[in-house]
């Protein structure tokens, strides 16, 4: 077998040409066309998102049912303006704003700016302005709650924009709203362009190289065909001869059934997986039918009947008996092949395979499966298997707990059906995770019960691939109800011990001091990093005697707590008085473990009424003990001398 050289003329090199050329240009104009496309997607995401955000820089109920020009001062709508261009400064957007539709009137009730807006104060929209040249389309915004895109032309300029329909807590309607220019837009179509004409042209250049590479190796390539194919009848023969190898290899025989007197013949590998020699067995029909295992017997013959009934190709695992007498798991693939003249089948031919290794596995593997099946059904945290659209495939017994539903009834729900409405953007978040790094979170949403509450978990989860099948994902998810109940109580305890008026000391069952709040550093003049360590006793005034204190500690180990009034000294060495509280706090064992102490400083108080009592006893003007005094002082000696 020759091939001409010259059989590629001028004219064949003009047409390969030409069609390439049309190639050429066809793919380019796809390719634009599909990077156009995709453009204008990543435009209305960018400009989807940046609207959307918008609602999160706003004050919370910044929308209300009866908004007016008033609510807001030109400082603080000024003030959103600012935050709004923040987040403009960064992106391709030119505008974000948000829009209320008063009576018939659109008016703007927020708006970010260029820089050289904000700087020179032209072209900001004030606070409830109207938006006089809005698009019509706008208004049925309101009415239709659809967001929309679209491209038009106002004061400000030539833009594309999405309007997004809001609806606040309380019913009202507004509309958020994001432009980009559409110069930016033409400019990023220019770039497309030029390079889809960049890659046109070198793939010509790449062509012309190509073919004149081509013809001068085609000659080459036809002078050699004829040795390739001598070479490839050769590689044919050994390729039979590893055919055989690899059945043996394999543990695989073939049979040959003569359908009208019955007779089978079978290759060597077939006798040696039975356990035989060649000289060693002759099969025949019966022989086989009686070595089949009594259970798999009528299934077998079966389904050997509707092979030879239906010419389809039919295929069967059973066990058969060896020459040893031990049973072979047998894969049994046969079919049809001859028929007569009246369409009688006369032979049919097969496959045996030794599969009694993998039916072992098979039988291993299982075990494993109820194993894990096991472990996933009694696991403590919540599983599940969810295909792309959210279907809950498979959930254990800890998910259902904290969902709610029956097995049965989980399995008509998806994702979404449990997830409140008001995690879509954090959602959306953990789904481009799970589809960029194949894992999500841990992190912290709420599920919806049968009941309607809403139960705080924590999730994780990992995107699982079978063969070509669409991707799953596996989640596992965590009740944290009493978690966050005690985060509440300890949050709780934190704000009274960070926000009390009294000072609050806590020390260990040696009276170390632990903690102490703001109070204290602002009563006692030490910092709470000086007192860390230390006993209160560096407190002490010196105005109490040691058995005050003894009586104090008596009290505490007794009763548990002790109250009374106390004399200290400050850093810097002046006295207070505090009214004192001290309570001993116990672990599960009943030993105490802290002491809490919740102090009042009522040095005022006593100043007060050291000044009172001078007041009822000395004379105002001549500051001589008055009439009162007297009384007092001549009771008390009548008394004495009473004792006396």
């Amino acid at each position: 077998m020759k091939i001409d050289s010259k059989i590629i003329t001028y004219k064949t090199w003009l047409l390969a040409l030409s069609a390439y050329l049309i190639l050429v240009i066809g793919l380019s104009y796809l390719q634009y066309s599909l990077e156009k496309k995709q453009l204008y997607e990543t435009i209305d995401q960018e400009l989807s998102f940046a609207a959307s955000s918008v609602a999160l820089i706003l004050p919370e109920n910044f929308h209300h049912k009866g908004m007016k020009k008033s609510d807001l001062t030109p400082e603080q709508h000024l003030k959103n303006t600012h935050k709004l261009s923040r987040l403009t400064a960064s992106t391709n957007i030119a505008y974000v704003y948000s829009l209320f539709l008063q009576e018939k009137d659109i008016v703007f009730t927020s708006s970010s700016a260029t820089e050289d807006e904000l700087r020179s104060g032209i072209g900001l929209s004030p606070f409830f302005s109207v938006y006089n040249d809005a698009d019509p389309r706008v208004y049925e915004v309101f009415h239709s709650k659809e967001k929309i895109f679209i491209e038009y032309t106002d004061s400000w300029g030539q833009f594309r924009s999405v309007f997004l329909p809001q609806t606040a807590k309380d019913g009202t309607r507004y509309v958020l709203g994001a432009d980009i220019a559409v110069s930016h837009i033409h400019s990023l179509f220019q770039k497309i362009l030029y390079q889809t004409f960049f890659v046109s042209l070198l793939l010509l250049v790449f062509f012309y190289w190509l073919y004149r590479l081509l013809t001068k190796k085609l000659t080459l390539y036809a002078d050699g065909l004829n040795e390739q194919v001598q070479k490839k009848t050769v590689e044919l023969e050994k390729t039979v001869e590893r055919l055989n190898l690899a059945q043996q290899a394999s543990k695989q025989g073939w049979f040959d059934l003569d359908l009208i007197s019955m007779k089978i013949i079978v290759s060597d590998q077939y006798l040696k997986l039975l356990g035989y020699e060649a000289d060693q067995y002759e099969p025949t029909l019966q022989e086989w039918q009686d070595n089949i295992h009594p259970e798999d017997k009528q299934k077998v013959l079966e389904t050997l009947q509707r092979c030879i009934s239906n010419n389809h190709i039919e295929e069967i695992e059973y066990r058969r008996r060896k020459k040893d007498g031990s049973w072979m798991w047998v894969h049994s693939i046969g079919q049809v092949i001859e028929h007569d003249h009246n369409n009688k089948p006369i032979r049919m031919v097969g496959v045996h395979a030794d599969i009694t290794e993998r039916q072992y596995a098979l039988q291993l593997i299982k075990e494993k499966e109820d194993k894990y099946r096991a472990m996933f059904e009694t696991a403590m945290i919540g599983m599940a298997l969810n295909d792309k659209d959210g279907k809950l495939l498979e959930v254990n017994q800890a998910y259902l707990d904290i969902i709610g539903y029956s097995k049965e009834e989980a399995g008509q729900l998806t994702y979404w059906d449990l997830t409140p409405p008001s995690y879509e953007d954090q959602e959306s978040i953990q789904l481009e995770l799970l589809k960029t790094k194949g894992r999500y979170g841990p992190y912290e949403k709420e599920y919806i019960h049968k009941d309607g509450h809403l139960v705080p978990v924590i999730l994780s989860g990992v995107s699982i691939s079978v063969s070509n099948e669409e991707p799953y994902t596996w989640s596992c998810v965590q009740n944290i109800t009493e978690q966050k109940q005690a985060e509440e109580k300890l949050e709780l305890a934190a704000s009274v011990f960070v926000n009390a008026k009294e000072s609050i000391t806590i020390t260990d069952s040696d009276g170390i001091i632990l903690d102490v709040n703001e109070t204290f550093e602002s009563t006692t003049g030490y910092s709470r990093e000086e007192v860390i360590g230390k006993n209160p006793r560096i407190l002490q005034s010196g105005r109490q005697s040691p058995q005050f204190y003894q009586d104090m500690w008596q009290a505490l180990l007794k009763e548990g707590y002790w109250f009374g009034e106390v004399w200290n000294r400050r850093k810097s060495g002046e006295f207070y008085a505090e009214m004192k509280t001290v309570s001993a706090v116990r672990n599960k064992e009943g030993n105490i473990s802290h002491y809490v102490a919740l102090c009042s400083d009522i040095t005022q108080m006593k100043s007060h009424q050291e000044q009172l009592e001078h007041i009822a006893h000395y004379d105002v003007l001549t500051n001589l003990p008055n009439r009162s005094l007297l009384a007092d002082r001549l009771s008390q000696a009548m008394i004495r001398c009473k004792r006396t």
